[in-house]
């Protein structure tokens, strides 16, 4: 069985771009959080507590459709409107009912990616107190 991989930069010097592959098991979606926290520092209270419940959701969901696979987790924190997350693995084909309502309720914008290993969801969430950055919502 893969183990489950230190997180990577994806970029140059100072770019605050993050991603985690973690094996699909019961520890998977706790994996995760513990990857959103320790690299998602600088968000407040609120706009953490919805990145975590929402990446912990899809994950779980990976490892329901996807038992033997694997998910990635990405943490881009580049632009300082918004932070962007994407949960990505085979078993990402498309969010259930529960997952698209608290995508709806609590994303300033999502949608769906398909890439060579998978499908995927990308996030975004507003941060509070910074430049206006206009919402694109999807679904």
């Amino acid at each position: 069985m893969p183990e489950n991989g230190a997180p990577t930069d994806d970029g140059g010097e100072g770019v605050a771009k993050r991603r985690m592959r973690i094996v699909s098991s019961l520890h998977a979606p706790f994996e995760a959080r513990r990857f959103v926290r320790r690299e998602a520092l600088e968000l407040d209270a609120g706009t953490l507590d919805d990145l975590l419940l929402l990446v912990t959701e899809l994950v779980s969901a990976n490892v329901v459709h996807d038992p033997a696979g694997v998910s990635v987790v990405e943490i881009d924190l580049r632009d300082d409107a918004c932070v962007r997350a994407t949960v990505s693995g085979r078993g990402v084909v498309l969010p259930g009912e529960l997952n698209v309502l608290l995508l709806d309720r609590l994303a300033d914008a999502w949608g769906r990616v398909a890439d060579g290993d998978g499908h995927g969801v990308w996030l975004e969430l507003d941060r509070p107190g910074r430049r206006f950055r206009p919402s694109h919502r999807s679904g």
